[in-house]
């Protein structure tokens, strides 16, 4: 599943504009690093091309940290998954740390340690 969860809907919405245009090369076989926020919104999309990027927007989660344990929760009932592989997928890094927080603290996950250096 692709997730972004962001403090609020509309940055998630906004970080997913990354991914967007990622999966449009990938589909027109020029694969690329994941673009900013800012040139993914600066890219000059054809009319088909923003179909295909809404169309793909529409199969992620894009959400907040009060709605995302819902919203996975459904999905995994519709498909009577008893897991979820979650991936989030953006340039900022910082925003892709947030949004694992925020789905690990929905679902009350515990807090990994990191392993000692020797």
């Amino acid at each position: 599943m692709s997730v972004i969860c962001a403090e609020t809907e509309q940055e998630a919405i906004d970080l997913s504009g990354s991914l967007g245009l990622a999966r449009l090369l990938l589909a027109r076989g020029q694969p690329q690093a994941i673009a900013s926020v800012e040139e993914a919104r600066s890219y000059p999309y054809a009319p088909e091309e923003r179909a295909f990027v809404e169309s793909f927007r529409q199969a992620c989660i894009l959400t907040t940290p009060e709605a995302v344990r819902p919203a996975l929760l459904k999905i995994a009932q519709e498909f009577e998954a008893h897991e979820l592989a979650v991936v989030t997928v953006c340039h900022d890094f910082e925003a892709r740390q947030a949004s694992y927080r925020h789905i690990a603290a929905a679902f009350q996950l515990p807090r990994l340690q990191r392993i000692p250096q020797k």
